[in-house]
């Protein structure tokens, strides 16, 4: 029996064992099931990889016509050339149609499966387990030492740095997906295009739009001023086991992006100010920022800066208080809006 663990899939993917015929991809992170599929495939047929060596079969097929997978597996190639069958099978439960192969395994051909979360003892999976010729591959949401290196990676392939404090909060917010965490990152590195550095507004601008839902909402009504609705707000984010310390880093990136596009055009609005600077955010984004700006100046978000930053230090110092002063951050930038009076 060969499982191979999450933490050491990357690289075995890359360096497949090719006496093994059968790979069984297996997880909670679609995103990473699929990458790391295609990754296989790369590693098993390299520059050989074309119409002739790769087939590309989905569960929903093998359902209607049984008998297909085996003739794929057992078919004479056109060409000599390696071949790879790349099975869909997070829909259906192939397990009849697996078996028969891997008790006879083709000479010429690997399969490359992706497969949903299977539970140990499962027919489909026990298949793959029990067999000499096949192995399992663990596909779980990467842990912060994997995603540090994944936005290393492509921070440093765009040519550009980023600070400390930007890279814990955009960690924070990756992660729940491979697939996902390349698509923030591709759109954190387009929109610093043409700078050196990426800061905390960067992120706050680009990838916290895919942060929960509730995270926003608590971030808009403190700057909206809605100071009778935090503390609801504030309960329900914590009740789902929000982290205080990314909600200060959430409101202090916030707080300087507000000033950053309050000082890109003075004496023009809002919204002229945001395309001049923030052209690729969303238009959902851009109304949530272009409220929020009617409700400040350059000179209240110069003010609330240093006891923001303050309080954000604080929070990450003291883990048994960061609530309540998280809370008192909210309820300090909501009195500072000119939506409660300033």
């Amino acid at each position: 029996m060969t499982v191979v663990k999450n933490e050491f899939a990357d690289a075995y993917v890359r360096k497949p064992r090719k006496e093994i015929r059968f790979y069984l991809l297996l997880g909670t992170d679609q995103g990473l099931i699929h990458e790391r599929a295609a990754m296989l495939v790369e590693s098993l047929l390299g520059n050989q990889r074309s119409s002739f060596g790769l087939t590309r079969i989905d569960g929903e097929s093998i359902a209607r016509e049984p008998g297909r997978l085996a003739d794929e597996a057992y078919a004479a190639p056109m060409l000599c050339v390696d071949r790879v069958i790349w099975l869909d099978a997070r829909s259906r439960d192939l397990a009849k149609a697996i078996e028969p192969l891997i008790a006879d395994p083709p000479k010429d051909c690997w399969m490359v499966v992706e497969a949903s979360n299977l539970k140990k003892g499962s027919r489909f999976r026990s298949a793959f387990e029990r067999a000499e010729t096949a192995t399992c591959i663990e596909c779980y949401p990467d842990d912060r030492p994997v995603l540090a290196a994944l936005v290393d990676a492509e921070v440093a392939a765009a040519g550009l740095e980023i600070g400390g404090d930007a890279r814990d909060y955009l960690l924070k917010l990756l992660g729940a997906d491979r697939l996902t965490t390349r698509s923030e990152l591709a759109k954190l590195m387009l929109y610093a295009k043409g700078r050196r550095r990426i800061d905390p507004a960067d992120v706050a601008a680009i990838v916290s739009d895919s942060a929960p839902s509730g995270l926003t909402e608590l971030i808009d009504r403190s700057f909206l001023g809605e100071i009778a609705e935090i503390e609801g707000s504030a309960g329900r984010f914590f009740g789902d086991g929000g982290d205080p310390g990314l909600l200060m880093m959430r409101l202090v990136s916030q707080l300087s992006l507000l000033h950053g596009l309050l000082e890109v055009e003075m004496g023009v609005s809002s919204e002229t100010a945001l395309l001049s600077r923030f052209a690729r955010r969303p238009l959902a984004g851009r109304a949530t920022l272009t409220r929020r700006a009617e409700r400040w100046t350059l000179a209240s978000l110069k003010k609330k800066m240093p006891s923001l930053q303050k309080a954000s230090a604080r929070v990450r110092g003291d883990a048994k208080l960061g609530r309540l002063l998280a809370l008192r951050a909210l309820w300090g930038v909501a009195s500072s809006s000119t939506a409660y009076g300033r």
